[in-house]
C-alpha cells in the first residue's frame, strides 16, 4: 500500500500500536519499523493515540518512546 500511495505522490504515516497497547506490541512495532526500513512512503509512525485516555500514565509514555526511537535509530530510521 505505501508504494502505491507514493506512486500518486502520498506519503502515509504508519500506526503501530494495535488495541492500544503499546507495551504489549513493543517487538512486533520495533520488528515493523525495521520491515519498513529505506521504504520511501513511509511519512512517520504514530506510537500511540491520546496515550493518557487509554490508561498509559505519563512516564510509562516516555519511556516507550524512548525505547521505540533508539529501536528507530538502531533500525537506520532516525
Amino acid at each position: 500500500m505505501l508504494e502505491q500511495a507514493l506512486a500518486y505522490g502520498l506519503y502515509a504515516g504508519v500506526v503501530l500500536y494495535d488495541g492500544m497497547k503499546i507495551k504489549e506490541n513493543f517487538e512486533r512495532s520495533r520488528q515493523r519499523m525495521a520491515d519498513l526500513k529505506g521504504c520511501p512512503g513511509v511519512l512517520g509512525y504514530g506510537f500511540m493515540d491520546e496515550p493518557f485516555v487509554w490508561g498509559t500514565e505519563p512516564w510509562e509514555m516516555n519511556e516507550l518512546r524512548k525505547r521505540l526511537g533508539d529501536a528507530a535509530r538502531l533500525a537506520g530510521l532516525r
